[in-house]
């Protein structure tokens, strides 16, 4: 299963549900187990002794997913078998893990009411650095993204090419390029990350195709504490 997001990773106290290390918690027709110390280490047991692995859950009405090794997945979830992003409560206590179903309307996207996040595609309608940006949803294109995303979005697409002999407009460049982007504190309100990864993605895409094998390469991105977004492309 391909993630985007993250699991907490520090040693929290939970004192909701008696969520301590080597706790368990009965629910219908099973028991939850704890194995700590992450605040995500807890797993599911049948009456049976199995216990779900990498596939969703209905727990006393609530739905969660379990990754691979049996463990509560929590936060941005992207489910294969659907093509659509989730959002899975990172909330200690109670919430813990249940898929959120709220019709939360954010700037780049929303969440359906069965807790499944619908985002927009990031594109240039031009082929240069003065064109507007579109998002683009279902055929569906809206302008006026905010200052802060185009210049992120521009600061991406307008990387160089890789100096691999190659020459033109861009003259040449090292073969792996880090771009910086300031965002603002907000930023995960205003586009969270599985937005976020669009917006890194679409930008990548507009003017160094993937598809094109004379340009093929890989990337990966991250924001620091002081929210400025680093995006690495290594060229092949």
């Amino acid at each position: 299963m391909k993630k985007y997001g993250w699991k907490t990773t520090l040693c929290t106290a939970i004192a909701v549900m008696g969520m301590t290390l080597g706790a368990t918690l009965t629910a219908w027709a099973g028991q939850w187990h704890y194995d700590g110390p992450e605040n995500w280490k807890w797993w599911y047991q049948h009456d049976d002794g199995s216990y779900p692995v990498s596939n969703w859950e209905q727990i006393d009405g609530e739905l969660y997913h379990f990754d691979e090794n049996g463990y509560l997945d929590i936060g941005y979830y992207y489910d294969d078998d659907r093509n659509l992003y989730c959002y899975l409560s990172e909330e200690d206590g109670a919430n813990l893990g249940k898929l959120i179903k709220n019709n939360q309307s954010w700037t780049f996207g929303y969440t359906a009411s069965d807790g499944f996040i619908w985002g927009y595609y990031p594109m240039k309608a031009g082929d240069d650095q003065n064109s507007p940006l579109l998002l683009i949803n279902e055929g569906e294109m809206i302008t006026g993204a905010p200052d802060w995303y185009v210049q992120a979005f521009d600061a991406i697409a307008f990387h160089p090419y890789p100096s691999d002999g190659m020459s033109g407009f861009y003259g040449s460049c090292p073969k792996t390029n880090v771009m910086e982007a300031q965002l603002p504190a907000d930023w995960r309100t205003q586009c969270p990350l599985p937005f976020m990864n669009e917006l890194v993605m679409g930008a990548l895409d507009a003017f160094y195709p993937r598809g094109d094998d004379s340009l093929y390469y890989t990337y990966e991105w991250n924001v620091s504490e002081d929210n400025v977004l680093h995006v690495t492309t290594s060229w092949e």
